[in-house]
């Protein structure tokens, strides 16, 4: 794993050829890029804040997460603990996971949130 060097940034860049690039900030310094192929998001790059990470911060955090795209409609499936997801973008929650074994039912987090509000 490659973790490139910007002047605000600093990024881990995976897939390249996609269409439709978009990317999404969240709340902890990190931003998602991703593109579609297929018609399926595919993850472009991660990319961190220099002012909240630092290269050995990044290694880190990627060797404990993973990003998942669950589809809107598919949401009854198995997945590992979850340190953050993103409001449905095309149709696919964004879900920052933790790299353990699946044990938690989507929906049934989903459906937790929504008690919670």
């Amino acid at each position: 794993m490659e973790i490139k060097e910007y002047s605000d940034c600093y990024a881990i860049e995976l897939h390249r050829n996609v269409k439709q690039r978009q990317q999404v900030d969240t709340d902890k310094g990190i931003s998602i890029e991703f593109g579609f192929r297929n018609n399926k998001p595919k993850l472009t790059a991660i990319l961190f804040d220099k002012s909240l990470y630092t290269p050995e911060d990044i290694y880190d955090w990627r060797i404990d997460h993973e990003i998942r795209f669950i589809p809107t409609k598919r949401t009854n499936i198995k997945i590992p603990e979850i340190d953050f997801w993103l409001d449905p973008i095309f149709n696919n929650y964004i879900v920052c996971c933790y790299r353990t074994p699946c044990s938690e039912i989507f929906s049934n987090v989903l459906k937790e949130k929504e008690k919670d509000h």
